[in-house]
């Protein structure tokens, strides 16, 4: 017995080693995981997270921040985070610590469980009470939410998820505490079809419009392009952010009237920069269901004829990287044809789509911020980034950072290669207007 015991441990400490080892070649998967379900900057739990958390859910409860996009302008990016934080903070004391997601820059959001309910309403008084103190963030600032809850069915998350959205816009409309979506017992009647009804008039008075965020060249610092970013400002319920309508416009056949509409504004938009002496590219984000609608495909190709606009001045982004099948090639290769660049990303895994990029006719690779934010504190993802960049610049791809938030991470990219940039240190997606003003100010030069 003696004998087994010293031969198991002299066998113990190579086991362990070797376990170790095992363990270690997991981690920076693990890590990568865990930055993929995080919000950047705040360090909360994000949109993805929650998709992927709230299996058996029955409800999904989401807080907008009254006028946050107003009150983040006064504020630096850091004590705007720490006010979207300290928020976070209360909502998860007042809901005997749940879970809260960031969904959106003024939204967060928790999932509610059968038998929920009975104590629901009084958290949700409980909230109320609670927001009622200022929030110190490094100014004593007063903020109001607006809450709004929706049944989760057939555990489609997305939508149950905007429906929450619209449901806590409606609440500040109607001056109540929160509101419960419902399109059954609703005043309203069914939500989804009124807005649904509401879009071709939206699109014709000017409510759905696009802001843009610049971009620049890491090289010159001169701003070469924008990325259009459709907006919705309903003269009633105020302003709809994108995750309260862009799921309806997939689910009910709407993305490619909205996307032909953001596309005309970008080209008339780019029209009068140039008239101004700014001649910049417009990225437009497409759904992968547009790539290869030869009808969709057509009415672009006559808007920019019609224009007068050079195709190259356009870039097409598709989310994620595409599967590089033949029907996938064919589509993209009508585009670039017609002069049109194409982007695409993939998450916080840009790295890992490198091996199939070759295949596809692509102009431009960007990086999420999901990897970029980590860049400077993190040796391992400043070096899968620099390792991106090298090998996208392989295939005579260019490179674009997003999520850019500071000088120390412009910096660092720069030095990388990467081609271009562009995050809130650059600056944030704004109108078409106040870019002609932007633009007039100057180059930004990297620092």
């Amino acid at each position: 017995m003696r004998e087994v015991a010293s031969n198991l441990a002299i066998l113990a400490g190579p086991l362990m080693a070797a376990l170790l080892l095992i363990a270690l070649s997991y981690l920076p998967e693990f890590l990568a995981r865990i930055r993929s379900l995080t919000d950047r900057g705040t360090g909360l739990a994000n949109r993805a997270a929650l998709k992927r958390e709230s299996r058996g859910a029955s409800a999904i409860v989401v807080a907008r921040l009254e006028r946050f996009n107003a009150i983040a302008a006064t504020l630096s990016l850091e004590l705007a985070t720490k006010l979207v934080v300290k928020v976070a903070e209360r909502l998860a004391i007042a809901n005997q610590e749940r879970r809260i997601y960031r969904i959106d820059t003024d939204c967060l959001a928790w999932v509610e469980h059968a038998g929920d309910n009975v104590s629901l309403e009084d958290r949700l008084e409980g909230i109320n009470r609670i927001m009622r103190s200022p929030i110190d963030c490094g100014r004593q600032l007063d903020i109001a939410l607006n809450l709004g809850i929706a049944a989760i069915e057939g555990g489609d998350i997305e939508l149950a998820t905007a429906n929450a959205t619209l449901a806590a816009t409606y609440s500040a409309r109607k001056g109540l505490r929160w509101h419960r979506f419902s399109d059954q017992d609703d005043p309203d009647g069914d939500v989804h079809l009124a807005l649904l009804g509401e879009l071709d008039g939206a699109m014709t008075s000017g409510q759905l419009w696009n802001a843009y965020q610049p971009k620049i060249d890491l090289v010159s610092g001169r701003i070469i392009g924008v990325e259009a970013l459709v907006r919705w400002l309903h003269p009633q319920r105020g302003p709809i952010p994108p995750a309260g309508f862009i799921p309806l416009l997939e689910k009910y056949g709407r993305a490619r009237d909205v996307t032909l509409h953001v596309i005309a504004r970008a080209i008339e938009d780019a029209a009068q920069w140039e008239s101004s002496g700014a001649s910049i590219g417009v990225a437009v984000n497409l759904p992968m269901s547009l790539l290869g609608e030869s009808g969709f495909v057509e009415q672009v190709r006559r808007m920019l004829q019609n224009s007068g606009m050079a195709a190259d001045r356009i870039t097409i982004e598709l989310a994620g990287t595409p599967a590089a099948d033949d029907a996938t090639i064919a589509a993209m290769a009508v585009w670039r044809a017609m002069g049109v660049a194409i982007s695409v990303g993939d998450g916080d895994h840009a790295f890992s789509a490198l091996d199939q990029l070759h295949r596809l006719p692509v102009s431009e690779l960007k990086i999420d911020h999901g990897l970029i934010q980590y860049v400077v504190a993190d040796e391992e993802k400043a070096k899968q980034v620099g390792d991106t960049i090298r090998l996208a610049h392989d295939l005579h791809i260019k490179v674009v950072a997003e999520g850019i938030e500071d000088a120390q991470c412009l910096r660092l990219i720069t030095a990388m290669g990467c081609d271009a940039g562009q995050g809130y240190y650059i600056g944030r997606p704004m109108s078409a207007s106040n870019l002609r003003v932007f633009l007039g100010e100057g180059s930004m030069q990297a620092a």
